[in-house]
């Protein structure tokens, strides 16, 4: 039996920690978009593999590195998904696995849109998915509407973490309409 650190090349480079390099990708939204993750205050770890996911009970996200990524879209719409599937367990959702992954798809194209981060054209990961969505639409005719209105929630719960926290009680509203009468 090895140690990883006493084996060399290809094979073993994803599994390899590697020293955070910093952004991979300029882009004029990357300052707002890490302004958002950084305020949700998920668990965000990095590593050399391949793989993103949401891992419970320990709760952390686990992500690829950056320069994994084709783009810096690519790689905020697959930390936005996963984002996503963080959110769910704060929210309480439950439902099938069809219908998580189709909220998170959809919680990452709100929440990128949201930060005029431009679709990243890249398809693969949407189309693995697709089929477990059209079985659960055809048994679910309101399958679609839920996950939809879901995800616009998730989105909105993401992103509230970096915005400013609006008056909760109406009273300048109130103070407007007195002044008027």
């Amino acid at each position: 039996m090895f140690n990883i650190s006493q084996v060399s090349g290809a094979v073993v480079e994803p599994f390899l920690e590697r020293p955070a390099a910093g952004p991979a990708f300029v882009h004029e939204q990357r300052e707002e978009f890490d302004r958002v993750v950084a305020a949700s205050g998920a668990d965000i770890r990095f590593n050399g593999s391949k793989a993103a996911y949401h891992r419970l009970p320990a709760d952390f996200i686990q992500m690829p590195h950056e320069d994994r990524f084709e783009s810096f879209p690519a790689f905020a719409e697959t930390l936005a998904h996963e984002l996503s599937h963080w959110s769910e367990h704060r929210l309480n959702w439950t439902g099938s696995y069809a219908e998580g992954e189709l909220r998170a798809e959809m919680a990452a194209v709100f929440t990128v849109a949201a930060l005029n981060i431009p679709d990243s054209n890249n398809l693969e990961n949407h189309a693995a998915y697709v089929g477990s969505w059209l079985e659960a639409l055809q048994n679910d005719h309101k399958f679609l509407f839920r996950a939809a209105a879901a995800a616009s929630k998730s989105a909105d719960y993401i992103l509230s973490f970096s915005r400013p926290k609006e008056e909760e009680n109406g009273s300048d509203v109130e103070a407007d309409a007195v002044g008027a009468a």
